[in-house]
């Protein structure tokens, strides 16, 4: 994220994205609609720019576990309108790799 943002900005914009923007490198990341459009693109961005993590959630079970397997993100199949499963999802990350870094909701389901 932060090299794209070092791209398209001049001079006097970079060092606020240096001091203001997260770093991904090394965090621990969850991203929810993960399977297709925008969602599956940040997380493959995540993984590129050096993501100790990443976790891609979505309602399509067999979508989230194929795209899983093509960027290397884990896959867990969550409706996000279950509180539940949510919680679910949240623990499992916690209990597995710690600390959740970020938490990017890009689903749809309305």
């Amino acid at each position: 994220m932060l090299s794209v943002a070092r791209e398209i900005c001049d001079p006097a914009c970079r060092k606020f994205i240096q001091d203001e923007l997260m770093e991904i490198k090394d965090k621990i990341v969850i991203v929810t609609g993960g399977a297709s459009g925008i969602g599956r693109s940040m997380a493959k961005r995540f993984i590129a720019e050096g993501a100790k993590h990443v976790t891609i959630a979505d309602l399509n079970a067999d979508q989230v576990h194929q795209v899983g397997k093509e960027i290397g993100a884990e896959a867990i199949k969550t409706d996000v309108s279950s509180d539940l499963e949510v919680q679910q999802l949240i623990a499992h990350v916690e209990a597995t790799q710690g600390k959740i870094d970020l938490l990017c909701n890009r689903c749809h389901n309305f």
